[in-house]
């Protein structure tokens, strides 16, 4: 492996883990929502969705190398 491998794979594993924490942060926040109500009603949907679609391909990328 070469220094431009080895830079790209901590990279996409930093995405990885970066995004998997926000989709959970996300989750959770979801359930805390429904019980206390919140104001911004579609931006959160939108930003787990956006986590958990960064977490599986980057997840995928990580598992093709």
């Amino acid at each position: 492996m070469n220094a431009g491998s080895t830079a790209f794979i901590l990279v996409l594993q930093a995405l990885h883990l970066t995004s998997a924490a926000c989709w959970m942060t996300g989750q959770v926040w979801m359930w805390r929502r429904q019980i206390a109500g919140a104001a911004n009603r579609r931006l959160l949907p939108v930003a787990t969705t956006l986590a958990a679609t960064l977490a599986l391909f980057s997840g995928a990328g990580l598992l093709a190398l």
